[in-house]
């Protein structure tokens, strides 16, 4: 299992490099060693988690996947179409479980078979827990404890 960073601990890590290279450092100071480092690891933490994770490394990377450049995904044929269109179509050509993503390589499940969305929603939705976020965006509509119990099938 991979274990992803994120980005402000990441850069914190990196402006903890750029104080410790510049004060130990005769030549280059620490103003200098931020400048060179923080664009060049936004830069880095970028492509790694918009394209070389999600193609390369993802434990969800041989689920079918719809043809797109991670970095900015599916978005925009997500929200200039009709609601679940782009998804159906998805389904259609790839099968009952596609991938595909939301910006900055942001994975995303698309779950259209009965006994897998029944596994997850109803005999054992313990073992596929929401993110936050979809918690959070669940609870005011289904509920406190619909949103803790059961899953999200989009959502993983």
């Amino acid at each position: 299992m991979t274990a992803q960073v994120g980005f402000f601990p990441f850069m914190g890590f990196i402006v903890l490099i750029a104080v410790v290279l510049g004060r130990h450092s005769p030549s280059v100071g620490v103003s200098t060693a931020l400048k060179v480092l923080l664009p060049l690891a936004t830069v880095l933490y970028t492509l790694y988690y918009s394209w070389i994770y999600p193609l390369y490394v993802s434990p969800l990377r041989h689920i079918p996947t719809v043809p797109g450049f991670p970095l900015w995904g599916q978005f925009l044929t997500i929200i200039t179409t009709e609601v679940g269109v782009a998804q159906r179509e998805w389904h259609q050509k790839y099968g009952p479980i596609v991938r595909y993503f939301f910006p900055f390589g942001s994975e995303r499940l698309s779950v259209a078979e009965d006994d897998a969305i029944k596994q997850m929603t109803v005999r054992n939705p313990y073992n596929y827990p929401k993110p936050d976020r979809a918690r959070k965006w669940m609870r005011p509509v289904l509920g406190e404890g619909t949103s803790k119990k059961q899953t999200c099938s989009l959502c993983v």
